[in-house]
């Protein structure tokens, strides 16, 4: 199978597994804040998101733009898969 192929199924699986993930933590984000079970929750969340945008900028913008530019240069597959396997997503907010 060639790389783009592989590459577009690896991104819909992980883009259908974020999704699911996301609605399940909007579905309990909805729920606690509905049961006024923590106080500031909003404010929690906008400064969590804050902080993630600065991590990921941190983590793919210096990778998408070195791919892009490699794929400029070349269409190589086996370079695309060195720099788009340094991607493992993150488990954690640091």
């Amino acid at each position: 199978m060639p790389i783009n192929e592989k590459f577009f199924m690896t991104v819909m699986s992980h883009l259908k597994d974020l999704e699911a993930e996301v609605l399940a933590y909007r579905a309990t984000f909805l729920t606690i804040k509905q049961e006024g079970l923590v106080y500031g929750l909003d404010d929690i969340l906008r400064e969590s998101k804050r902080l993630a945008d600065i991590q990921m900028n941190a983590k793919y913008d210096k990778t998408v733009n070195e791919t892009i530019q490699q794929m400029r240069r070349k269409n190589d597959d086996e370079e695309l898969t060195k720099v788009l396997s340094k991607l493992a997503p993150a488990k954690y907010l640091n």
